[in-house]
C-alpha cells in the first residue's frame, strides 16, 4: 500500500531509485511522515540535506518493532493478502473481526521491518496463557522472514512481561515444523495446539 498523491510521487523523484523502493514499500503513516518531515521547511537547502541524510539512514536500516494494528492496515490485511493453498488457516478464525477497531483493541498487533508491513499477529487469553495468532505478509512466505518475524513477537511479549507461555495451532505440517523450529512442543501427537514457555 501506498500514497496515492502528487506531492507523494513528487517526493519520491528526489530519491535514488535504491531508495524510492525502500519509501514504497512503507506503510502510507510512514510516507506521509517523511513526506512532511522534508517539507516542514521551504528552504530548498534544508530539505536537500534532509533528504540526504534519510538516504543514508534508509540504506543502513534494520530494525522491527511491533505496534498496535491500524485501520488501514486491517484493511489492507482483510482485501490484499491472498495466501496460497494451505496457508488458509493462518487468518480465518480472527479475519472477520480485523475490520472492528473494538475487537482488535489490545489484541492485534502488526510487525514493522523497516518501516513495511511485515505481518500481523493476535493474542487471545488462554487459562495458561496466550492463543498466538500470527500471518506473515504473503509476499515474504518463503523468503526467510519467518524466524525474524516470530522472534520479534516473543521479544515483544517477553518485555511486557505479563506472559509465562504462549500457544499455537496448526493442523499444517510445515507451520509445525516452523514453530517447533522456533521452541515449541507439541502437546501431543493428536493435538494442533504446540506450546512454549517464554
Amino acid at each position: 500500500m501506498m500514497l496515492e498523491n502528487t506531492a507523494f510521487s513528487a517526493f519520491l523523484e528526489r530519491f535514488p531509485e535504491d531508495v524510492q523502493l525502500i519509501l514504497r514499500e512503507m506503510i502510507p503513516s510512514y510516507q506521509q511522515g517523511y513526506l512532511d518531515y522534508v517539507y516542514q521547511t521551504d528552504k530548498p537547502e534544508i530539505q536537500a540535506r534532509r533528504i540526504k541524510n534519510l538516504v543514508k539512514n534508509f540504506r543502513m536500516m534494520d530494525y522491527t518493532f511491533v505496534m498496535s494494528l491500524p485501520q488501514d492496515l486491517a484493511l489492507e490485511i482483510v482485501s490484499d493478502w491472498q495466501y496460497p493453498p494451505g496457508f488458509t488457516e493462518l487468518l480465518d478464525p480472527i479475519q472477520s473481526e480485523l475490520l472492528d477497531a473494538e475487537a482488535r483493541e489490545g489484541r492485534d498487533f502488526a510487525v514493522i521491518l523497516n518501516g513495511r508491513l511485515l505481518g500481523h499477529f493476535r493474542l487471545d487469553k488462554t487459562d495458561k496463557g496466550m492463543l498466538l495468532y500470527l500471518a506473515l505478509k504473503p509476499k515474504y512466505i518463503g523468503q526467510g522472514w519467518g524466524p525474524r518475524f516470530y522472534q520479534t513477537i516473543e521479544d515483544f511479549l517477553v518485555k511486557q512481561g505479563k506472559i509465562r507461555q504462549i500457544t499455537v495451532m496448526s493442523r499444517i505440517t510445515y507451520h509445525q515444523v516452523f514453530f517447533q523450529n522456533q521452541g515449541f512442543e507439541k502437546t501431543s501427537d493428536m493435538d494442533p495446539y504446540l506450546v512454549k514457555s517464554l
